[in-house]
């Protein structure tokens, strides 16, 4: 299922995947030749944001997920604090180091358990040779280990690709990233798009362009 590492959102179709790899090819040869491309001006609800002769150059479907734990917890020296007040008191004070360990391992474990890919939005993404803009459709929401979408009223977000300070393809259809969220935070996500080896082609041009994936992805399209 969506949300692990590596996996897709589902079966591939062959055949699409070879017409969506000659679209892929063929963008890229025009775009790497001249710099632009002859796709139509982008049409959006919003202004461009990436530069005057910015064009769109598809419009596909995706889901986001986000790489994510769980917040607050308590310190190790909260919990040698609390756990030799409770063992003086019992007058056990033999067992400290034993259950100061126990109880820490069991913090630690279940904190790794928590922070796993979880699903964030998912609608329409717009690509430019600038960037991207992200049409929310529904967003996630949360409760134990329920999670359901629900429709979203959020306004575009323009991504430009310098929003990502790395990238990397995990499979034909899911790009992993790390960057800013909107709230100035670190945040790590995960695209799965049939667009996900172009955007992330176009990221290598305009951001690292000796990505030791980037000839490996272009390749790939035949």
């Amino acid at each position: 299922m969506p949300g692990v590492m590596g996996q897709t959102m589902g079966q591939i179709d062959p055949g699409l995947q070879r017409q969506w790899n000659d679209f892929f090819r063929n963008a890229w040869n025009e775009i790497n030749a001249t710099g632009t491309t002859s796709s139509p001006e982008v049409q959006l609800m919003i202004p461009r944001r990436f530069g005057p002769d910015e064009r769109r150059l598809v419009q596909t479907s995706y889901e986001e997920h986000f790489l994510g734990g769980v917040d607050g917890g308590f310190s190790q020296q909260e919990v040698a604090r609390n756990s030799v007040s409770y063992l003086a008191n019992a007058n056990m004070a033999g067992a400290v180091g034993n259950l100061i360990g126990g109880v820490i391992a069991r913090k630690r474990a279940d904190d790794q358990a928590a922070v796993q890919w979880r699903p964030s939005s998912n609608g329409d993404v717009v690509v430019t040779q600038y960037g991207m803009y992200m049409f929310y459709r529904n967003e996630s929401m949360t409760q134990g280990k329920d999670t359901w979408w629900v429709p979203c009223n959020l306004p575009p977000q323009p991504l430009d690709y310098a929003s990502f300070e790395s990238a990397q393809l995990t499979a034909w259809d899911r790009l992993e990233t790390t960057g800013m969220n909107m709230d100035g935070e670190p945040s790590t996500n995960a695209f799965i798009t049939p667009v996900a080896s172009l955007i992330f082609a176009l990221w290598c041009r305009a951001m690292y362009p000796d990505h030791p994936q980037a000839s490996e992805v272009v390749a790939g399209w035949g």
